[in-house]
This record gives structure tokens, C-alpha cells and sequence, in this order.
């Protein structure tokens, strides 16, 4: 019981991180998208001046082409980060555990989330049941047995026999 309780303790610790990861993720990414949005009505006003420029005969295709390209690569990216921005979402969802209606808007200027609530204390025996906390430990008991069996290969050993009669040579060498 006492396991579950720990391995409780740390999903919830877990949890409450990847959500505030999350969701500060999901404002930055939502200011970005606001300033890829300015950037593509200016590059799509730039795309326009450069077609009629072509047209018009004061400048060369490659100046169109170019004006054109590069606001369908923004364009793209733009797309990209609204998929992202949609994807996140999602996963706050599925974190929080129900499925919010659209009307709520989770990018407002008032964060949803006070971080005084979080609470900032991990216990320790909640740490010592991490994976590699635990083969970080095995290996330190590991290393610690090593030490002495290599310590014991230092002194001699001696055999003692229960024969009757026999005298070992080795014993006397040793003494």
C-alpha cells in the first residue's frame, strides 16, 4: 500500500509539471501564431506589389517568385503551429480529465494556474522509488562489494585438510 501511495504521489507531482509545461508552451506558441499572422498580411502585401510590379514590366519573374514563396513557406508554418496549438490543447484536455467546451478560452492574459498552489516539495522516499535513483544506488552497493572481494584477493588463502598424516608444505612457507 505504501508503494502505491508513493507511486501515487509521483504521478500527481508528474502530472501537475507536464500540465504547467503545457500550458505555458501553449501561450507562447499562441503569441507566436499572432505574430506569424502580422507577418503573413505583410508578406502577402509584399507578394501583391511585386506581381503587379511584374506585370507591369518594372521588375524580373524571380522577384514574384520569390515574394511568392516565401509566403507560402510562412503560410505553412503558420498551419503548422495552429496544429500544434490545437494538439496541445487536446493534451491539456486529456491531463485535466474531461473535455472543456470551445467557448472557454484558455489563452487569456489571467492564468488559470497559480503556481503558490503547486506544491513544491518532492518526499524523498517518492524520489528514491525513480528508476534511475534506484540503479544509481544498485550500483553504488555493487561497486562497495567489488571493493571488498578485490580486498580479499590481496591476502593469501590457506586450505586446511582433515586427512590424517598429511602435512602440507605450503604452511610452513608461510610462516
Amino acid at each position: 500500500f505504501e508503494s502505491d501511495i508513493y507511486d501515487t504521489e509521483y504521478a500527481k507531482a508528474s502530472l501537475r509539471a507536464e500540465f504547467i509545461k503545457l500550458y505555458f508552451s501553449m501561450i507562447s506558441l499562441n503569441k507566436d501564431i499572432k505574430i506569424y499572422e502580422k507577418n503573413l498580411k505583410n508578406l502577402l502585401r509584399i507578394k501583391e506589389i511585386s506581381e503587379k510590379r511584374t506585370l507591369g514590366g518594372i521588375s524580373g519573374y524571380d522577384e514574384s517568385y520569390l515574394a511568392s514563396s516565401n509566403f507560402h513557406l510562412y503560410e505553412t508554418v503558420l498551419t503548422k503551429m495552429k496544429q500544434q496549438l490545437i494538439d496541445m490543447k487536446s493534451q491539456i484536455k486529456i491531463i485535466l480529465g474531461n473535455y472543456l467546451d470551445s467557448s472557454h478560452d484558455y489563452l487569456a492574459d489571467s492564468y488559470l494556474v497559480e503556481l503558490n498552489d503547486i506544491e513544491m516539495e518532492i518526499k524523498s522516499d517518492v524520489l528514491k522509488r525513480r528508476p534511475d535513483i534506484r540503479a544509481s544506488y544498485n550500483k553504488l552497493v555493487e561497486n562497495r562489494f567489488q571493493l571488498k572481494s578485490s580486498k580479499k584477493m590481496l591476502f593469501p588463502s590457506i586450505t586446511f585438510n582433515t586427512s590424517v598424516g598429511y602435512s602440507s608444505s605450503s604452511i610452513r612457507e608461510l610462516i
